[in-house]
């Protein structure tokens, strides 16, 4: 015990604690007893990387701020302060990557024009000008129409007759709307890009330049038709083996409503409700035809779009079997919806 005294008292008055104990001194310290010459690099070879205090306290000189904010940035990388440049488009639709996934026949092969990443894609092949105009090198509503539907009998046929879809009374019409931001514009892609489209009846996004001609068709593909919507037209998809009798009645009430309006058979849709109307960003699925529940939505979502105050009339007309009329009672603008038709 008295050995263990006289060792204490050693070490505190005639060896202070030494540096290399401690691992930690100020730079004045360390450069007065190395004569100016600092020795951090011994310190560091025993102890391992050392944090001098002067590098502890707040230093005098500050990074130009980068305008973000990043307190999960670890590295010491600075951010980047180049901003890449708008594109113009906004697409708060594209929660995949197969969403609006454009894509060009190179060789036989599909090449993805969409990145991953939004912010990378390139907008160079939009051509927005061909907007209404037949063009051959983009869209002409003739060449390359096969890219959207190769003609298929299966589109507009019911190959089970005995079995159409009966209307249940029980089934009330669903409605349904998406958010469209007021700033979002469609794409205008020629007949060399193919479009696909992340819900089987969409209610707004790319489509073709030429929008097709107002009335009833064999068969439209939803390429043409979302243009019309984009016009403020309401479009009918009716299943082929849906009851003729309830397509008969909605029909009746569409053409007797607006002339801006398109009719075509469709098969991707529910058996339950194989009737449905589509406007911009909204769309109302029935089993059956209910009178005041189509002219509600008729007269609530047409002509809500941006370009619902185009009228005129389209262009592409492939498969076109009835073309729309003007409503007696009505002009070409659709001034007066469903006109002596009872709400």
């Amino acid at each position: 015990m008295k050995h263990l005294l006289i060792c204490l008292l050693f070490f505190k008055f005639i060896c202070p604690w030494s540096t290399e104990a401690v691992g930690v001194l100020t730079e004045e310290e360390d450069l007065e007893e190395n004569n100016g010459d600092s020795g951090w690099a011994s310190f560091e070879t025993k102890f391992g990387k050392l944090i001098k205090r002067s590098q502890l306290s707040s230093s005098t000189t500050e990074e130009a701020w980068t305008g973000r904010w990043m307190p999960e940035r670890t590295s010491t990388k600075k951010p980047s302060t180049s901003e890449e440049p708008w594109t113009g488009r906004w697409l708060p639709e594209q929660t995949t990557q197969k969403f609006h996934q454009a894509q060009v026949a190179e060789g036989g092969q599909l090449k993805s024009q969409f990145s991953p990443n939004y912010k990378e894609i390139d907008l160079s092949y939009l051509r927005s000008d061909s907007m209404g105009r037949p063009d051959k090198d983009c869209d002409d509503g003739k060449t390359n129409i096969t890219i959207d539907w190769d003609q298929s009998p299966i589109n507009f046929t019911c190959y089970n007759p005995l079995h159409r879809y009966e209307p249940n009374y029980k089934y009330p019409a669903e409605l349904e709307e998406d958010l469209i931001p007021p700033a979002y514009k469609a794409a205008h892609l020629c007949m060399d890009y193919r479009i696909d489209y992340s819900k089987n009846i969409p209610t707004y996004g790319t489509h073709r330049p030429l929008w097709p001609r107002y009335g009833e068709y064999k068969f439209l593909p939803k390429q043409r038709w979302l243009h019309n919507l984009e016009h403020g037209a309401v479009v009918m998809l009716y299943h082929p083996c849906a009851h003729a009798v309830e397509v008969n009645r909605v029909r009746k009430i569409l053409t007797g409503c607006i002339r801006r309006h398109i009719i075509t058979p469709y098969t991707l849709m529910e058996e339950d409700r194989p009737i449905v109307l589509v406007a911009w960003g909204a769309k109302l699925s029935m089993s059956w035809a209910n009178a005041d529940i189509i002219r509600n939505f008729i007269s609530i979502y047409a002509f809500k779009a941006p370009e619902g105050n185009n009228a005129r009339d389209g262009q592409f007309d492939h498969m076109l079997e009835v073309p729309a009329q003007v409503i007696s009672g009505s002009d070409l603008n659709d001034s007066n919806i469903c006109p002596g038709q009872w709400f």
